[in-house]
């Protein structure tokens, strides 16, 4: 004999992305600082991830990936008007963080800690150039 599955009400519960929006919305309306510590401290492995992720050839160093990530926040954190929820906190400052990478290596500026890269790093470009 089987069962029918019996249905039962699930409250609804909001996402990171709508929990991280009520966040920032209510941080804009009061400045209270220990609200933007918990943005910044829980998205600050991801951010840290992009800067990683985007050194294809890993020419910085842990503290680059750190000032990076700091750097974005920075940013982020003067244009906190501009987010609009459409993705997690996180998210929207990895992005930041992933375009000040790039324009690292495309400026040809990659930190102070810039260490030689190896040979044939697989992007495509040669590494040594």
């Amino acid at each position: 004999m089987k069962y029918k599955k019996i249905w039962k009400y699930q409250p609804y519960r909001t996402s990171r992305r709508e929990q991280d929006y009520q966040q920032v919305q209510e941080f804009l309306k009061s400045g209270d600082p220990e609200l933007w510590k918990a943005l910044y401290e829980s998205a600050y492995e991801i951010v840290y991830q992009c800067a990683y992720g985007m050194d294809f050839c890993r020419v910085l160093g842990p503290d680059d990936y750190c000032e990076i990530a700091d750097e974005a926040s920075a940013l982020c954190y003067e244009q906190l008007d501009r987010y609009q929820g459409l993705s997690q906190f996180s998210g929207w400052v990895g992005g930041y963080s992933k375009n000040i990478t790039r324009n690292l290596f495309t400026s040809g500026i990659a930190g102070s800690s810039m260490k030689s890269p190896p040979d044939g790093c697989g992007i495509g470009i040669p590494c040594g150039s």
